[in-house]
């Protein structure tokens, strides 16, 4: 009988003993395919998949003749056990051109909670729409694209807007969300704050935030204010914690006898790969794995669009907004690539950490120095320390990743 109490043995299917192993077939695989990328040039191909499991990466050609050019090339060529080549009809420049169609329907018509992005597996385009008779126009309109539609059941919460990543926060009108990570303030040592979803901002409240501990329904406590949040373009806010709130680097990993905690270690740096692992920890779903299916995501809530979101399938519902956002280095080691910002069906929406507009818009102060903490640079105090990595507000530059 197989141990199956890790969150990647859920996904892969296969025994605990075996994640260290998958984990490096798949960080291998990515590896070729970040060099494999630089060779598929838009009008003869749509992409690339990595199926680790399988232990090979998909590459869809819509130009057939080109296949000879990849496994010729000089880069691929000792690669070539790993590759296999499956014929599409729309290339990636296709795909493109009809989904920027799709965007600029999409505000035109302004539907109600919409997810829209290019689905490589699919080779098409994919919008996820609330059966709602004001979307009606919108899907009217955009079916001269032919996109996969999937009509969803009406929610209109829609992950309704001491500590770790992943705890059950909620908002002073009793609104639920999850902490996302631990940042600190580089000009005062002592000042700390939480990262969560901008949309757990509540207007007309004093938007003063309380900590649930895990299986408490009675006992709570109050953590602090949200001091900054913004909405679209992007999703991210800053809960201020109160001097006798301390915050970890840790998310609780609860199903697991082995690793009940997961060590936050690194930021991520790179736009993932599609078919790549994702996991996330909310304070409803705990910790969730799934797959990065689809890398150009919009979202539009309100009328307001959310962009570049990253789309993935693990399992996400109400109250996990805002929580943590990551890959496995290793059993207890974690990567953070941003945190929660919406669901919609069976997938989620990644704000990622480059994308967050905390560091980039005008309601933030710019002269404030954050320091994002993680476990590495901790001292035995748990607290974080200067050689922390250390981003400016404002600075657009904050984890620029390598396109």
């Amino acid at each position: 009988m197989l141990d199956r109490n890790e969150p990647l043995t859920k996904l892969w299917g296969i025994d605990d003993e075996k994640i260290s192993e998958q984990l490096s077939l798949e960080k291998n695989l990515v590896e070729i395919d970040r060099k494999l990328q630089k060779l598929l040039d838009g009008k003869s191909f749509a992409g690339s998949y990595v199926f680790t499991y399988f232990n090979r990466i998909n590459i869809y050609v819509s130009d057939p003749s080109k296949i000879d050019d990849i496994e010729n090339s000089h880069e691929m060529k000792p690669y070539d056990k790993y590759l296999y080549f499956e014929d599409v009809t729309n290339s990636f420049d296709d795909l493109m051109s009809l989904f920027i169609k799709i965007i600029e329907s999409a505000k035109n018509f302004k539907p109600k909670n919409v997810i829209i992005f290019t689905d490589i597996l699919e080779n098409n385009n994919s919008v996820y729409i609330n059966k709602d008779d004001r979307n009606v126009p919108f899907l009217n309109d955009i079916k001269q694209y032919r996109p996969i539609i999937r009509l969803l059941e009406v929610d209109q919460s829609n992950l309704d807007n001491g500590i770790r990543s992943g705890d059950y926060i909620y908002n002073d009108d009793g609104s639920r969300c999850s902490a996302g990570f631990w940042a600190k303030d580089k000009n005062n040592s002592q000042t700390n704050y939480i990262v969560t979803a901008g949309h757990c901002y509540r207007e007309n409240r004093e938007n003063i935030f309380s900590l649930r501990p895990l299986n408490s329904e009675e006992h709570s406590y109050i953590i602090g204010p949200m001091l900054y949040h913004n909405g679209a373009p992007t999703d991210a806010a800053l809960i201020y914690l109160k001097n006798q709130v301390k915050p970890f680097a840790v998310i609780k990993n609860l199903d697991s006898k082995k690793h009940p905690e997961l060590y936050i270690t690194d930021y991520s740096t790179q736009i993932p790969s599609y078919g790549t692992h994702l996991c996330k920890h909310g304070s409803t779903t705990f910790t969730t794995c799934g797959y990065v299916i689809g890398l150009n995501g919009v979202y539009m809530v309100n009328d307001e669009l959310l962009t570049n979101m990253i789309i993935s399938n693990a399992l996400c519902e109400k109250g996990d907004s805002g929580g943590i956002v990551f890959h496995f280095l290793n059993l207890n080691k974690v990567s953070i690539d941003g945190i929660v910002t919406a669901k919609s069906g069976d997938l989620f929406l990644v704000l990622l950490l480059d994308q967050q507009m905390i560091l980039k818009l005008t309601p933030f102060p710019f002269d404030t120095i954050i320091i994002l903490c993680s476990y590495r640079i901790l001292d035995f105090n748990n607290e974080c320390t200067s050689t922390s990595k250390m981003y400016k507000w404002g600075e657009i530059a904050f984890l620029n990743r390598k396109k």
